[in-house]
């Protein structure tokens, strides 16, 4: 989402350094910090100050600066979906109900084949419920498949792979 807005700088509560309205964090009276990103791919900053030192994400200090102090219980938001818009216009506080459905309703979430840790894919899972409910036993197709048990018990039942048909 790109503002027609000027830009506004707000001081981050606590330290000597102000927020934008755009996302952009600077040191009072110097710089701007350069971001790092989590292993998520969320943009963080390290504020530093009188040898304390502080690693925070830029979308909870722009929130906490535009929006207000974040309720109890509650996550920020990215409206669009995009982790990098740390604009405030971009962000509100949810419930992490709210949230998890937000994610999913505009498919952010690594599920089946793109979560980095399945050991299946959509076609093995199809097979394996096919071949379980012709009767080969989970134990045997397991030990077929290179995989545990519960593996098979899971992805045959639903519990697992559940969006797949």
């Amino acid at each position: 989402m790109v503002s027609d807005r000027v830009e506004q700088w707000r001081a981050v509560d606590g330290w000597p350094y102000e927020v934008s309205s755009m996302g952009r964090v600077r040191r009072v009276g110097g710089g701007y910090v350069a971001f790092s990103h989590d292993r998520k791919g969320y943009p963080r900053v390290t504020l530093c100050a009188s040898g304390r030192q502080w690693s925070t994400f830029v979308h909870k200090i722009v929130a906490a600066a535009f929006i207000g102090p974040r309720p109890v219980g509650f996550a920020v938001n990215h409206r669009d979906g995009i982790k990098t818009n740390n604009s405030g216009e971009n962000l509100e506080y949810v419930t992490p109900a709210e949230n998890s459905a937000h994610a999913r309703s505009m498919g952010l979430l690594a599920r089946g084949e793109r979560n980095g840790f399945s050991r299946l894919t959509e076609l093995q899972v199809q097979e394996i419920r096919q071949r379980v409910a012709c009767g080969e036993s989970r134990r045997a197709l397991a030990r077929a498949m290179g995989l545990g048990k519960n593996a098979i018990t899971r992805a045959a039942s639903g519990e697992t792979w559940g969006h797949v048909a």
